[in-house]
């Protein structure tokens, strides 16, 4: 998926959020896309995975995806 797609994707999902949820604020979920950076950078440095491929990404994507 590419960055654009991706950016689109997430200003969708910040609209949807914010009507279901109206006290929550862009910057919310700004913090909340800052965090799972964060996230992903540890993983990578923790398990010594590749940053090239993202692979992290797509590690934290499928546990993410396991969690619903």
């Amino acid at each position: 998926m590419n960055r654009g797609r991706i950016e689109g994707n997430w200003k969708l999902f910040k609209r949807s959020v914010t009507r279901q949820w109206g006290k929550l604020t862009g910057d919310h979920l700004d913090m909340i896309v800052v965090k799972r950076e964060r996230l992903s950078v540890t993983n990578q440095a923790s398990y010594g995975i590749s940053r090239s491929r993202d692979e992290a990404g797509k590690r934290l994507a499928a546990w993410q995806g396991r969690q619903k």
